[in-house]
Parts: C-alpha cells; sequence; structure tokens
C-alpha cells in the first residue's frame, strides 16, 4: 500500500457519480492514495459542494454520462462558478471515441477509463492539478 505523500495529505477529491456504489469504492482508492474525499450523486449537489465555503474541494472527479446533469454540463458550470478548479472526468462507456472526444474539448487535461486503479487516479489528479490554467482554483 502507498504511504500518502505532502502533496495529497490534506487534499480533498469531490467525486460526482449518479451510482452510489461506485463513490464508495472511488473513496477508498482515494484513500490508499492520501487523499480525502466528499461525493455527490448528481450535478446539483456536486457545484453546491463544489462552491460550499466550509468544504474545501481540490479537485473533482466527474462521470460524463450522468443524468440529468451530465458531466460536460457539471464541467461548464464548474468553470463559471469555480475556475481553475481542477477537474478529472471519466466514463464508464464502452464507445472507443469516449476518451477522444473527452481529450479533444480541451476543458480538462485527465480523462481516466472505468474501471481504473488507485495509481491511474491518483496520476490523474496530479495532472489536472498541475496543469496550466489561468485562474488559481479557490
Amino acid at each position: 500500500m502507498n504511504e500518502p505523500s505532502e502533496s495529497t495529505a490534506a487534499k480533498t477529491v469531490l467525486i460526482v457519480d449518479d451510482e452510489a456504489l461506485f463513490c464508495v469504492l472511488v473513496s477508498g482508492l482515494l484513500e490508499i492514495q492520501g487523499y480525502r474525499s466528499v461525493v455527490a450523486t448528481n450535478g446539483a449537489a456536486a457545484l453546491k459542494l463544489a462552491q460550499d465555503p466550509g468544504q474545501k474541494i481540490d479537485a473533482v472527479l466527474v462521470d460524463l454520462t450522468m443524468r440529468p446533469m451530465n458531466g460536460r454540463q457539471i464541467l461548464r458550470e464548474l468553470r463559471l462558478r469555480c475556475p481553475g478548479m481542477p477537474v478529472v472526468m471519466m466514463s464508464g462507456s464502452e464507445k472507443e471515441d469516449v476518451a477522444e472526444m473527452a481529450a479533444g474539448t480541451g476543458d480538462f487535461p485527465a480523462y481516466l477509463q472505468k474501471p481504473f486503479s488507485s495509481e491511474a487516479l491518483a496520476q490523474a489528479i496530479r495532472l489536472a492539478s498541475t496543469a496550466g490554467t489561468a485562474s488559481p482554483a479557490r
């Protein structure tokens, strides 16, 4: 098991996925890597948590194919409400073009295909957090 690094200690990731069990699993993967997590199972709850002054969200992990608000809509709102927030998109879709479509938008630097390992998750969060953004995370 990996020891938490100084860079991950005390960092909180907001997990946004409409499958509650998946959120529990991802929380465990994040814990292995030394992160804390909070969960939202819909877009409205995610945006509320991201803007909550009582929560310090350092990065957001968002499923692309949720309903009624999908990952792209959540991303768009996050960009408006929390400029510079590191975002990692993920999907369990079998469509081969999802990763290309996601990477081609330029809106986020990291994409994960479900299922993924704790190491891949941590790497994606680091990539999103270190990517140059025009404005700093809150």
